[in-house]
């Protein structure tokens, strides 16, 4: 078992999920049955079920009766279906895909929970996360089309951004310009927060993030517990209930950036 086949093995429960998810996946049409699918990715028929069983209560599967037969299928209204699907759903053939489950995918590392990283303290310019302009309120009728109207609608919309600027507190700012898909605040950051977890970041660990990290830590006069979660690893626990992952969302927290709105659609 290569170092890669391992780590993929260890995120989602087992060797035999990882060869189902991929079979599902690359055959999202089609229907099978437990003898069929045990056959085909060469495991025991009980770690099939158990699996099948596991896939089936989260809802990445389902399953129909056919002459007396039980057949399971991709559930295409599994909340994360698309998510699932760039994951498994590859070109490979059948023979290929169940026998190097773990190809498409890139090696993820577990969170450090509760860890305390610093990095270097250089400098960067960053940039400020705003709301759009076209969703501020605007005050100016609409009261013809003349440059005069023009000039005080450029005008107002400057006061707004320049207002906006001021009320957002700088470490919200600062946590805004992270390279990262998801940024998730909780624990000392959010008032009536009592997660042990300050900061959840979803995306690559850079050194750049941690950059901006040790500002957040400098702003607020604090040591910020946080970890990094891959997207794909986010994801996964998410759809799993997962006790690390919702000890933070079940708890009162804030979400700075979410770039695929993946928290709201399940909102």
């Amino acid at each position: 078992m290569t170092k890669k086949q391992g780590t993929i093995d260890a995120l989602f429960g087992s060797k035999t999920r990882v060869k189902l998810l991929h079979l599902f996946f690359n055959n999202i049409e089609r229907s099978f049955f437990v003898r069929e699918i045990t056959r085909i990715v060469d495991e025991q028929i009980n770690s099939v079920r158990r699996e099948l069983a596991n896939m089936k209560e989260i809802g990445i599967i389902s399953s129909s009766e056919k002459s007396n037969k039980l057949y399971y299928s991709v559930n295409k209204k599994f909340a994360y279906y698309k998510q699932f699907n760039e994951i498994f759903n590859n070109t490979a053939t059948e023979e290929d895909t169940v026998v190097d489950a773990s190809k498409e995918i890139e090696e993820i590392k577990e969170p450090k929970e509760l860890t305390k990283e610093r990095d270097l303290l250089a400098s960067d310019t960053l940039t400020v996360v705003m709301t759009p302009l076209d969703q501020l309120e605007n005050p100016i009728e609409k009261t013809g089309d003349n440059k005069s109207n023009k000039d005080e609608k450029e005008k107002v919309k400057a006061q707004k951004e320049k207002q906006l600027v001021e009320d957002v507190p700088l470490w919200k700012k600062l946590l805004g310009s992270l390279q990262a898909d998801m940024v998730i605040a909780a624990g000392r950051l959010v008032d009536g927060s009592n997660s042990e977890m300050d900061l959840l970041i979803v995306g690559d660990k850079t050194k750049e993030d941690l950059k901006v990290i040790s500002k957040v830590e400098k702003e607020l006069g604090l040591e910020l517990y946080y970890s990094f979660l891959s997207k794909v690893d986010f994801i996964y626990r998410l759809a799993a209930a997962d006790p690390f992952l919702y000890s933070v969302l079940n708890e009162k927290h804030e979400v700075i950036v979410d770039k695929d709105n993946i928290l709201s659609k399940t909102a």
